[in-house]
């Protein structure tokens, strides 16, 4: 069944809100679900109040809560430590990867979402895009069936 087709089936079955008047109002919004996993690997903000998927895979350096001192979040290999810039870390990361061990490890985020600690403008610079970036490219020499 085609999108459209399943949008015009929502639509005859759905009804309208009514006015006092008995008027339905124009206004009307239909909810349409789509399986958000069909988009790919995503990054989650895993700051407290976050959502996020329990397959997940953190990122980042090690976290531990100030209060108890208990480690929230183990550190990764994946961490950027040295808090470079996105460019100077896509450098970085390039040179990493020449490593075929580290390039394996990398090779396992692939298809995974991924968690770090950047949320809201910082997004634009999250270091864990470069690992999704990374862990996701076309490997070269494979062929797209």
């Amino acid at each position: 069944m085609s999108v459209s087709e399943i949008a015009s089936e929502l639509a005859s079955s759905a009804t309208l809100r009514r006015r006092r008047s008995g008027k339905p109002h124009h206004d009307v919004v239909r909810r349409i679900s789509i399986n958000c996993k069909s988009m790919g690997p995503r990054i989650f903000c895993c700051r407290k109040g976050h959502a996020y998927p329990p397959d997940a895979v953190y990122v980042g350096r090690e976290t531990k809560d100030r209060r108890t001192g208990k480690v929230l979040f183990p550190g990764t290999p994946f961490a950027n430590d040295a808090r470079m810039s996105i460019d100077r870390f896509r450098d970085y990361s390039a040179w990493r990867m020449r490593d075929s061990g580290f390039a394996a490890l990398v090779e396992n985020l692939r298809n995974k979402d991924l968690l770090c600690w950047c949320s809201g403008p910082e997004t634009a610079h999250c270091h864990a895009k470069v690992w999704l970036e990374l862990a996701n490219q076309q490997k070269e020499g494979a062929t797209i069936v």
